[in-house]
């Protein structure tokens, strides 16, 4: 059986795909042509902010891509949320204000945790995808969207009810500010390995873009074949976590995690949590406990 990397790329996809190959004016113009058809493209709005800083105009650009991770946090997306605050956190915007925010409103201490559904990814956009702007009018387009995105966002409530996350719901408030400031981002293209079976590993991941299967066999082969026997044991979406035995124990992984969508994962790994150990014990604490919850859960699943 084929991997499945037939679906083609959204617009935000290829806008996110350039940002992570160091094409930021790229990325900064897919980012307009999906603004185009979907103003209200959150992510969009923040690649947008992050190829324009510099610009002499940092004030204002934080304070609307600010509102764009808002956005997203507020309607209980909190993979997007994260991505964006990492691309801003890249291009050199001040993000402890944001990360501070989505600790306490996603923490497991917050008032706002409710068992509400996780927002679904969106679905890509089936109209005809307009051409990039030329370099004559990519200032002026940048100006527009920013100053309009700005006008949408002046009020939003803040008291929605936020959906629980694995792993980082599990965390009160002030080990998950920790946590974000030790993660980084990961970005695999279709049919790329995250991790491989039998191979070492020492990261564990949460999904915040993108689509990827788990394998066990040879699912995780170099030309991309299954081999007899093996097949998708589960699909993982933005908020999924995998790969957090690693932080534990040095076995090789037990299955093969590969992407059928360009993925982004936050990344976190087994030296971060071991210097966290006597910085932030109550962080390494938590996510132990975590992890170990987990291995008792997936023992529980497999007895007969």
């Amino acid at each position: 059986m084929e991997h499945r990397t037939d679906q083609p790329p959204s617009t935000l996809d290829q806008a996110y795909a350039c940002w992570f190959s160091g094409d930021h004016d790229g990325a900064l113009r897919s980012a307009l042509v999906c603004l185009t058809h979907d103003p209200e493209a959150h992510g969009a709005i923040v690649l947008v902010a992050a190829g324009s800083l510099g610009a002499g105009r940092e004030e204002r650009v934080e304070r609307v891509a600010a509102g764009a991770v808002r956005a997203l946090a507020l309607r209980g997306d909190l993979p997007a949320a994260l991505l964006s605050l990492f691309c801003l956190r890249a291009a050199g915007a001040s993000v402890t204000a944001l990360i501070t925010e989505l600790a306490a409103d996603y923490g497991s201490d917050s008032p706002l945790l409710a068992n509400v559904p996780q927002r679904p990814p969106a679905l890509p956009s089936l109209r005809p995808v307009p051409e990039a702007p030329t370099d004559l009018d990519i200032e002026h387009q940048v100006t527009q969207v920013l100053d309009a995105y700005a006008k949408r966002v002046e009020s939003l409530p803040t008291d929605q009810p936020r959906p629980r996350f694995a792993l980082l719901s599990s965390m009160p408030a002030q080990s998950l500010v920790r946590f974000f400031e030790r993660c980084s981002l990961r970005h695999v293209q279709p049919g790329d390995c995250a991790v491989r079976e039998g191979e070492p590993g020492s990261e564990a991941y949460v999904v915040l873009r993108g689509a990827l299967d788990v394998l066990r066999g040879e699912g995780g082969s170099d030309d991309g074949a299954e081999a007899e026997g093996s097949g998708v044991l589960a699909e993982l979406g933005p908020g999924a976590v995998f790969g957090e035995m690693a932080l534990l124990t040095a076995a090789p992984r037990t299955a093969t995690v590969r992407a059928s969508k360009a993925s982004v994962m936050l990344c976190f790994s087994r030296d971060e949590l071991e210097r966290e150990a006597s910085a932030t014990p109550e962080l390494s604490e938590q996510l132990v406990l975590f992890c170990r919850r987990r291995i008792e859960a997936n023992l529980v699943n497999q007895a007969p």
